[in-house]
């Protein structure tokens, strides 16, 4: 019987803080889903990556506001935003479910409802206390949508 070589299905997540990364990069390998979690700091980045993967994607994770690189103001080093990516996103069917996760309460709710425009099932999440928020609201909630939408 021939294996599958395919790529497990991912988790893209949108996030430009390296701190963040880091954490829930180590929080989903403790958790050991099988999946993989891959990020991307720019908006448009993240559609390509999208693009390409979104029929092996198990999750989404959107941040809203995204910084440059320090000292770099070109208008080709801004990184867009997480609305950038819900109004893309809007266009597309639906194929996994979304977790916003933004202290932007105003720019979340936006995101949300582009989403929910699109059809696409949708739940937010505010960071607080630093890098708590990671184990104790996203990882578990990020974890229970992909295992509801695999039921």
């Amino acid at each position: 019987m021939p294996s599958d070589s395919s790529p497990p299905p991912s988790v893209l997540v949108l996030e430009d803080d390296a701190r963040r990364i880091r954490r829930m990069t180590e929080l989903f390998e403790l958790a050991q889903t099988g999946l993989t979690i891959l990020f991307e700091r720019r908006a448009d980045t993240f559609l390509k990556r999208f693009d390409v993967a979104q029929l092996r994607l198990a999750a989404l994770s959107l941040d809203h506001d995204l910084i440059s690189p320090e000292g770099n103001e070109s208008k080709e080093s801004d990184p867009g935003d997480g609305r950038d990516v819900t109004r893309r996103l809007r266009m597309y069917p639906p194929v996994c479910p979304v977790l916003i996760h933004s202290t932007n309460k105003p720019a979340a709710a936006t995101m949300k409802q582009d989403l929910k425009d699109g059809g696409w099932k949708t739940r937010s999440v505010v960071p607080y206390g630093d890098l708590d928020w990671i184990p104790e609201l996203w990882l578990p909630t990020i974890l229970r949508m992909i295992a509801s939408a695999t039921n």
